[in-house]
């Protein structure tokens, strides 16, 4: 068994930080239903694959909930826990540039600028960029950062604020982030948008599920592909498997889509092979099914935000038991029907059985530095150079990139790693043992994304049906060293994966934001 690196104050206040990760998945299901006019439970029919179902209970949400404070973690201390409400309204804007003919860095460049001076703090938005992946531009919090990037023309600085939780991402990260986005932008290769579209959509869901409350994506885009969240039951060409885990996690971390129309804000030359018809349509089938709404004909996209914000901020939690849950890997039809004359109900459309273990694609995609950061485990890092003078090579067990060597000097970091047992996947083995696996990864990038150096080590263990249930409740951790380039501004991306069901964890900050704070003390091994 792995010793703990921490003290147990440490430990403990970690505790509460994983607290949900404990709470058992309970047999009811919940949807969100939209409503003009005021509901009650009594207006309602619910039908499950033409199954007349029992609601429950029907609760308005709040449309804005007061987040708590950020934790109030050591210098150097990370975690992927996000401090946001449990029943809080969540809006988020994915930029797509992947789908979009215009990529110019000005045409993104003017979207950004007219979103930070309108700027809410009161409607938090966080902001994503796609072109050749999905990459985070502004997290829930303060929109300082991203506005501060913009209006020093992407220029990414170092590093003043200390590294803290992912919700309050730092300003050399950010810029990185915007500075990466709109290169790719200009360069992405479209002969495969449907599925990178896809793959985008799956990283994304797998971050909304591991934030609490409701989500509302706001996907502006010129072009939507057809068949991402349409019907289940029509054929597919996208990978059946992602495609399915993508719907699944969507609905289950109550995400509404409201589709943009980006065309208004380009020259219509750029959009003039694109159909009006085709176009709104597959916008309204993607918001149809997951109780959003589409916005057609944008030439102001502030205004147009602020719109799908309102749209979005009122709504009820139908909880009902299914009588005959869908079975795995498969999906039922929902149906509501409201006693209100003339009122227009927006609700997901499918409900669906558990995705199951996630691909390797998405264990790819987690690792990718500027990735939206997932949070299937709980756990808290620190990083802290370490104990050592800068040096010529890398450490000893780590992996520089055979493809981009850097030279040094590198600067040696310890990260030591903490995690509840609890939250591990145990397999039974044949002899009625448990098999667990755990992994702990640190890649260093540059601010392009280009991987420069990695470390990673394991916990493998083969435990009696006692030793199992201790393992439960004791705290898992472990010290890696990595050495990142003293001569450039990188970025450790820190993960923990669940090897027996490949979920993960992953923090990301800017070796800057670190580098000036007093060295780790000596590993207790």
């Amino acid at each position: 068994m792995v010793r703990s690196l921490y003290k147990s104050l440490a430990l403990l206040a970690l505790v509460p930080l994983c607290a949900h990760a404990q709470t058992a998945p309970a047999t009811p299901r919940t949807i969100t239903v939209r409503a003009a006019q005021p509901l009650k439970a009594d207006d309602l029919h619910l039908s499950l694959a033409n199954q007349p179902q029992t609601i429950l209970k029907l609760e308005p949400q709040p449309a804005t909930a007061a987040s708590p404070r950020p934790f109030d973690l050591p210098p150097g201390t990370l975690t992927d826990v996000a401090p946001v409400a449990p029943n809080a309204t969540l809006n988020i804007l994915l930029i797509d540039a992947l789908n979009t003919p215009s990529k110019s860095p000005a045409y993104l460049r003017t979207q950004l600028q007219q979103l930070t001076a309108h700027d809410n703090p009161a409607t938090p938005l966080a902001i994503f960029g796609l072109a050749d992946h999905v990459i985070l531009l502004q997290g829930f919090t303060s929109p300082q950062p991203l506005k501060d990037a913009v209006e020093h023309k992407l220029i990414p600085r170092a590093a003043t604020d200390r590294a803290n939780d992912g919700a309050s991402p730092s300003e050399a990260l950010l810029a990185a982030n915007l500075q990466q986005f709109i290169a790719q932008a200009a360069s992405v290769d479209t002969q495969l948008r449907p599925q990178k579209t896809l793959d985008a959509l799956n990283i994304l869901a797998h971050f909304f599920a591991g934030l609490p409350g409701r989500k509302n994506l706001l996907w502006l885009s010129a072009s939507f592909p057809e068949g991402l969240l349409a019907d289940p039951a029509k054929p597919s060409t996208l990978n059946a498997d992602e495609l399915y885990e993508t719907r699944a996690l969507l609905a289950d971390a109550h995400v509404a889509v409201f589709p943009i129309d980006a065309r208004g804000l380009l020259p219509a030359s750029a959009t003039k092979d694109i159909s009006d018809s085709t176009q709104h349509a597959i916008m309204t089938q993607l918001a149809e099914a997951t109780s959003g709404e589409p916005f057609f004909d944008t030439t102001d996209l502030p205004a147009t935000v602020a719109a799908a914000i309102r749209a979005g901020a009122t709504a009820y939690t139908l909880t009902f038991t299914p009588t005959n849950p869908p079975e795995a890997k498969a999906a039922q039809p929902i149906q509501i029907a409201t006693t209100n004359a003339g009122e227009k109900l927006a609700y997901p459309r499918f409900l669906y059985a558990a995705p199951g273990k996630p691909s390797d694609a998405y264990l790819q995609a987690a690792i990718t530095r500027g990735a939206p950061a997932p949070s299937d485990i709980f756990f808290k890092v620190r990083v802290l150079p370490a104990s050592t003078p800068p040096e010529p090579k890398v450490a000893p067990t780590n992996t520089e990139n055979p493809s981009y060597k850097v030279p040094g000097p590198w600067q040696r970091y310890a990260i030591d790693y903490i995690a509840l047992g609890n939250q591990f996947t145990q397999l039974p083995q044949p002899d009625g043992r448990r098999a667990i696996k755990v992994q702990f990864f640190a890649y260093v990038y540059d601010m392009n994304g280009r991987l420069l150096n990695s470390e990673g080590k394991g916990i493998a263990v083969n435990l009696s049906p006692d030793q199992a249930q201790k393992f439960t409740t004791a705290p898992i951790s472990m010290h890696l060293e990595v050495s990142v380039p003293l001569r450039q501004e990188s970025f450790l991306r820190i993960a923990i994966n669940d090897a027996n069901s490949n979920r993960v964890g992953v923090v990301e900050l800017p070796a800057s934001s670190v580098a000036q704070l007093p060295p780790a003390p000596t590993p207790n091994h």
